[in-house]
């Protein structure tokens, strides 16, 4: 098996300037990215524009000052509820923004769970707020779905933004490395040969798999490093769960390429599928090229039409909401077109061996 996979690794990589190329090239997107984007990116934070928040305090602190230190385009009005339960009901009818609840020397900040920016501005204003004696010393407590104050501090600037799309995006292009080695197999009829030799067919397919899955590694941590320690790129503090969220999404794309070229049994016609058809359709809808955000229902659910939309929005919210419930769904997700995807292979390959 081993010696299999490092077969199909030194096939993949016999075209030096292809992998050159995919390698540097990743590295000069980020870098002109970060630069020419990054006025785009100077407000420090996700767009916010107005902002209705309710406040209760059992203590009877006077949050209404926080409208005042609002700045920027942000509109910030506050109005008073009567209690935890009808701030809570206000935040359910989707009347209010943000819920400040203050009891016990605590503030808890609740928010729904697609107003992570939101929340992040409101708690930042907190802070600026603690000139006022009444809120100096109070602490901010989690409550459920909340963002930790630790988080809300760091800058969202284009290296953030690009460090992780592009990344993703670049993870898609795994989709091509199979094809060559499913076109050797097909002019060379080594399906067909297999069964004459000490290989089995499980084995073999495992192999070309994970060879492809572990060039793919081995091109993108070294664009992942340089975004972190050159580019300085956010990626928050659930690196096991983002890695795992990259690397479902490698195995994903590999499955998806060789079920494509099972399907069309030609390189160059896969080949154009998936680069000018999956490729950007799926980065284009998960904000690959641009930074994409829509209040419309209708084209929400377009966006969610790619899973790259779920990997990012994911990766933003764990990074900077310390939400990891899209973040998981996508796992879920990815899981799932890997599952179809692998099924299909095996029934397309069956059929072929046996006609």
């Amino acid at each position: 098996m081993i010696t299999l996979i490092r077969q199909g690794i030194k096939f993949q990589i016999r075209d030096r300037k292809w992998l050159l190329f995919n390698l540097l090239f990743p590295i000069l997107l980020l870098v002109m990215t970060s630069y020419f984007m990054a006025e785009t990116f100077s407000g420090g934070g996700a767009e916010v524009g107005k902002i209705r928040l309710a406040v209760c305090s059992e203590e009877g602190q006077n949050f209404g000052q926080m409208a005042n230190l609002s700045q920027g385009d942000v509109e910030l009005s506050v109005y008073r509820v009567n209690g935890l339960e009808e701030g809570k009901e206000e935040l359910r009818q989707g009347n209010c923004s943000v819920f400040l609840w203050s009891s016990g020397g605590n503030i808890a900040v609740y928010a729904d769970r697609d107003a992570y920016a939101e929340k992040t501005y409101v708690i930042s204003l907190l802070d600026l707020a603690a000139g006022d004696s009444s809120i100096r010393d109070m602490g901010i407590e989690a409550a459920p779905e909340e963002i930790p104050v630790q988080e809300v501090h760091q800058d969202f600037t284009a290296a953030d933004y690009y460090g992780v799309v592009i990344i993703t995006m670049m993870v898609l292009y795994v989709m091509i490395v199979p094809l060559s080695l499913c076109s050797y197999d097909t002019e060379h009829q080594i399906i067909e040969r297999i069964g004459i030799s000490p290989v089995s067919r499980p084995a073999y397919y495992t192999a070309r798999i994970l060879s492809s899955i572990f060039l793919e590694i081995m091109i993108i941590a070294p664009i992942l490093l340089f975004s972190i320690l050159v580019l300085g790129a956010n990626w928050g503090s659930h690196e096991v769960l983002a890695g795992l969220g990259l690397l479902l999404t490698i195995v994903m794309a590999v499955f998806l390429g060789m079920l494509v070229y099972s399907l069309l049994q030609n390189y160059e016609k896969s080949l154009i599928v998936i680069q000018t058809l999956i490729i950007p359709v799926w980065s284009f809808l998960g904000g690959g090229y641009i930074k994409l955000q829509s209040e419309n229902p209708i084209l929400q659910s377009v966006l969610l039409l790619s899973p790259i939309r779920w990997l990012n929005q994911g990766l933003f919210r764990t990074i900077y909401a310390d939400d990891t419930r899209m973040l998981c769904q996508y796992l879920g997700i990815a899981a799932g077109i890997t599952a179809v995807c692998a099924v299909l292979l095996v029934i397309r390959t069956h059929r072929r061996v046996k006609t």
